[in-house]
């Protein structure tokens, strides 16, 4: 995996390559729903503050790959925090902090350009 623009959540990987998302929280209830070319769920919980999910990028059936990943923030006391990390088979992972604003949840788009 190669990351191509980090400001707009934008990679490129091998067709065929595992990617693997890990999310951990920190002051908040965590609950973190994805939608990966259009099938959406709920990310399998790891542990009490993270979860993970594993997909392999498949260039025929969807070339971009879109992950959208929307973290809910259940704090009374605001200052919740996600950390998101998105590993490849191969290349530097990518790490992103995602923090709680005023509403009560954020959301991010990854594309995986298919190479």
């Amino acid at each position: 995996m190669v990351i191509v623009d980090k400001n707009e959540l934008f990679l490129a990987g091998n067709n065929g390559e595992k990617i693997t998302v890990v999310v951990k929280s920190e002051n908040t209830v965590h609950m973190v729903t994805y939608n990966l070319d259009g099938t959406t769920g709920v990310m399998p919980s790891t542990g009490p503050q993270s979860s993970r999910l594993e997909f392999n990028l498949n260039q025929s059936a969807n070339d971009p790959t879109k992950l959208l990943l929307v973290f809910h923030f259940a704090s009374s006391q605001g200052g919740g925090i996600y950390r998101a990390l998105v590993v490849g088979e191969s290349g530097p992972p990518f790490g992103r902090l995602f923090k709680q604003l005023s509403s009560p949840a954020t959301a991010a788009m990854y594309t995986f350009d298919v190479v």
